[in-house]
C-alpha cells in the first residue's frame, strides 16, 4: 500500500509504518521547511529515495494530482 503522512512533522509516524513493513511507498507532507529538511536527511541517510517522497505543502496544495494513496495518517 501507499501511505500519505499528512502534516508529518519530522515524519516519525510515517517512517515507523515504513520500517515495520506496513507500507511499500510513503509520501510525507508538511508546510514547515525545517521538517522537510529533516525528512530529506532521513530519506538520504537510509537510502529510501526510491520508495519515500516528501513535499513541502500546506494541506495538499503542492502534492501532484497524480498521487493516489491507500491510507492517510495524521497526528
Amino acid at each position: 500500500p501507499k501511505v500519505l503522512n499528512w502534516c508529518a512533522g519530522p515524519g516519525i509516524l510515517g517512517f515507523a509504518l515504513y520500517a515495520n513493513a506496513r507500507c511499500e511507498q510513503l509520501v510525507l507532507i508538511d508546510e514547515r521547511l525545517e521538517n522537510i529538511d529533516t525528512i530529506h536527511d532521513t530519506i538520504k541517510e537510509n537510502h529510501l529515495e526510491s520508495s519515500v517522497a516528501v513535499y513541502q505543502s500546506k494541506n495538499l496544495e503542492n502534492v501532484p494530482s497524480k498521487e493516489k494513496f491507500d491510507l492517510i495518517i495524521a497526528n
